[in-house]
């Protein structure tokens, strides 16, 4: 079968189509362009109560389902794709972030599905790393090697999906929700993701494949090696999450048969190191300061497109902090308003670690490129004390205007992590060092760090993955190391 746009084969013209030209002639296809136009001319759709699909997941909901599952969506979506299959029985919805298991999935997803079905593929942007074309050049060959038939009613990928400002890319939409009631797609806005974020990134990244928490059978939600069941219509009100009480781990061995066990001299090193020194920003905080920074001062989208410049690896760590500082121009009294109304989220499980690591009398260190007026406020929470992060300094004048920053600070430049460990080391004669954190800056402080923990716990880096000791998702399985016996 090949893929069709109102019945008809969007590609009859062409002989012999290689997949490029496929993928081309669908995205240079009228009615196509059209409906990606239009799609962001209707309002978000505001999202609540919902089946909130990961990436790397998929889920199908039957339409009878729908007292349970009102809509079913995920966000996030940038290089990833969406993919939404129905027919008249169910849909399924699908956040792929590579080629890899693509075919398999889908084919598990549409095998009970019938033979005619209508199809949404969104997501990914013409990005600079050329991360977004290899999945959507998967998608067309699978589509049109299937023995089944699929009606487009949407390709918003690649130039479909890309703005541009200042010559910089960068997606359209990445977050949608089908609606099972009127059988609908619509860019949404999502106030609970949900449940149990933390148990699926587990899975997403420490085991192999794409998977589903929603069991249609049953109408339940459920999470594949974990014992957690929960129905959808009792999540808790207000807070919109699942009872704590739900939510119990699988036996030991049944866990560790799909889950990577932590190398032994992992463990050996983080119960004998004297110091241990943790990245803020995505790591012991759940977001990135500076993007929380923008968007309270209304610059996000500014300096969201000067980040995406600087991937392109033109311009150095301090020279892209001078110019998103310029851009946000942050006061003292912003700053301080700022961390009075809206405190950045410590992850989970963070401060029993820390807690733990004190009661070896292990030395605890935030080392970031992030400032320290949002920083050590939330330290001190955790029983962290101020001269114990290494952090940048931004600088105000009499009046509390911006006035710089301070550019002695380690971290002001490139390889300043890597330089702030060196001076601990030296300073009070660290034997062993541990460094734990989300990105390659991080990664970089390894030496003068013994061994490198990646944490991918609020974002998830797979050359990360690749160059650390030990990567995971939760500081509960490093606790965990940590009280293991050897």
């Amino acid at each position: 079968m090949v893929l069709h746009i109102d019945g008809k084969n969007h590609a009859e013209d062409l002989i012999n189509p290689s997949s490029e030209e496929l993928l081309e002639s669908i995205i240079s296809n009228n009615t196509i362009r059209n409906r990606a136009d239009v799609f962001n001319d209707h309002p978000k759709k505001v999202v609540s109560r919902s089946l909130y699909v990961c990436q790397g997941e998929y889920s199908t909901v039957s339409f009878t389902r729908a007292d349970k599952v009102e809509c079913i969506g995920t966000s996030g979506a940038t290089t990833c794709h969406v993919i939404v299959i129905y027919d008249n029985e169910a849909v399924v919805l699908a956040h792929l972030d590579s080629p890899k298991h693509m075919n398999s999935t889908i084919d598990t997803m549409t095998a009970s599905m019938s033979d005619y079905l209508s199809l949404y593929v969104i997501g990914g942007f013409l990005d600079e790393g050329n991360t977004s074309y290899p999945i959507s050049l998967s998608l067309i060959q699978y589509f049109h090697q299937s023995e089944k038939q699929f009606n487009v009613q949407m390709w918003k990928t690649l130039a479909l999906n890309t703005r541009f400002n200042n010559e910089v890319a960068s997606p359209i939409v990445t977050d949608v929700a089908f609606d099972l009631r009127d059988r609908t797609l619509r860019e949404a806005e999502f106030s609970y993701r949900g449940p149990e974020l933390e148990l699926r990134s587990i899975l997403r990244w420490e085991s192999d494949g794409v998977f589903t928490v929603f069991d249609n059978d049953t109408g339940f939600i459920k999470i594949p090696y974990f014992d957690f069941e929960s129905d959808p219509r009792e999540l808790v009100p207000d807070i919109f999450t699942p009872a704590k009480s739900q939510v119990k781990m699988a036996p030991h061995d049944k866990v560790v048969s799909i889950f990577k066990t932590i190398p032994n001299h992992v463990v050996r090193t983080l119960q004998s190191c004297d110091c241990v020194c943790f990245d803020v920003d995505s790591t012991m905080l759940t977001c990135e300061g500076i993007d929380e920074m923008a968007r309270f001062a209304g610059k996000y989208e500014e300096v969201k497109a000067l980040t995406i410049k600087a991937m392109g690896g033109n311009m150095s760590f301090r020279q892209c902090l001078t110019e998103r500082l310029g851009i946000i121009q942050p006061s003292l009294d912003m700053i301080q308003n700022m961390v009075e109304k809206k405190p950045p989220t410590i992850t989970h499980g963070f401060k029993e670690l820390v807690d733990a690591l004190k009661e070896r009398g292990t030395e605890v260190y935030l080392v970031s490129g992030g400032f320290d007026c949002l920083i050590v406020p939330e330290a001190e929470k955790c029983g962290i004390a101020p001269n114990h992060v290494i952090a940048n300094t931004i600088l105000f004048d009499k009046e509390g205007k911006y006035a710089g920053f301070d550019k002695k600070n380690f971290t002001s430049e490139n390889g300043g992590k890597a330089r702030a460990l060196q001076y601990l080391k030296d300073t009070f004669r660290f034997r062993k060092m541990v460094m734990i954190g989300d990105g390659m800056t991080d990664a970089e402080a390894r030496p003068p760090a013994d061994i490198f923990i990646g944490f991918g716990g609020n974002v998830k880096r797979e050359a990360v993955k690749e160059v650390s000791d030990y990567y995971t998702t939760s500081f509960s399985s490093i606790l965990e190391a940590l009280q293991q016996k050897v």
